[in-house]
């Protein structure tokens, strides 16, 4: 998912889930939306500068 926020405004961010464990199964993320919510409320982020093209992974 690549989204904007203020705390990085001149760029996107993005953040990426496991689909998969590492023996090939399904993962639910069941709570994905509310840990990222939880990020951003609480500025819990990487650094800007970490950004590539543009685009701050976490």
């Amino acid at each position: 998912m690549k989204f904007t926020h203020p705390t990085y405004p001149e760029g996107r961010m993005r953040r990426t889930l496991r689909v998969f464990d590492d023996a090939g199964r399904a993962v639910r993320a069941l709570y994905a939306a509310i840990h990222l919510m939880e990020d951003l409320d609480t500025r819990h982020l990487p650094d800007p500068e970490r950004a590539r093209d543009g685009i701050l992974d976490f």
